[in-house]
C-alpha cells in the first residue's frame, strides 16, 4: 500500500496498486489484473518445513530429548534447521495473486471456470496419490 501526501501533507492511503498475470489453458489464456500477496504456505518467510507433514506429540517428545549441538533437535526444528524454499513462493515469500475485484465480468466468468476445472484436477491427483480409482 503507497502512501502519498496530498496538498495540506496528510498522509493518504492509496489503493494497492496491481499488475496483470496470465490464467487459463494453452491455447487459451487470458491476462487479468493480480496482486502480490504474502505467501499463506511459508507465510512470507521463503522457507517452510511442510514437507516433513505434521510432527506428532510422541515424535516432538523424542526430537526434545535428543541433544544437538545447537540444543535438542525440536528446537533446531523450530529455529528452521529443516526448512527448505518454498514451493509455493519458489522462497520469495510471496505469490501472485488474482485482483478479483478488478475483474471485468467476461473475466470472472472465465476466472469461475477456470478455478472449478483447476480444483477438480486436484481432487483427481489427490485420488490418484492416495490410490483410489476413479
Amino acid at each position: 500500500m503507497k502512501i502519498i501526501k496530498t496538498k495540506n501533507y496528510s498522509k493518504v492511503k492509496k489503493q494497492a496498486e496491481f499488475t496483470t498475470m496470465e490464467i487459463g489453458y494453452e491455447g487459451e489464456k487470458i491476462r487479468v489484473p493480480a496482486t502480490w500477496e504474502i505467501c499463506d504456505n511459508c507465510r512470507g518467510s521463503g522457507a517452510s518445513s511442510d514437507y516433513m507433514g505434521e510432527i506428532s506429540d510422541e515424535a516432538r517428545h523424542e526430537m526434545m530429548m535428543e541433544n544437538t549441538p545447537g540444543g535438542n533437535e525440536f528446537e533446531e526444528y523450530m529455529g528452521g534447521a529443516y526448512d527448505k524454499k518454498c514451493e509455493s513462493c519458489d522462497g520469495t515469500g510471496k505469490v501472485l495473486e488474482v485482483y478479483y475485484e478488478k475483474l471485468s465480468p467476461e473475466q470472472r466468468e472465465y476466472y469461475d471456470e477456470y478455478s472449478e476445472g483447476q480444483a477438480e484436477l486436484a481432487a483427481e491427483d489427490d485420488m490418484r496419490r492416495r490410490g483410489i480409482e476413479f
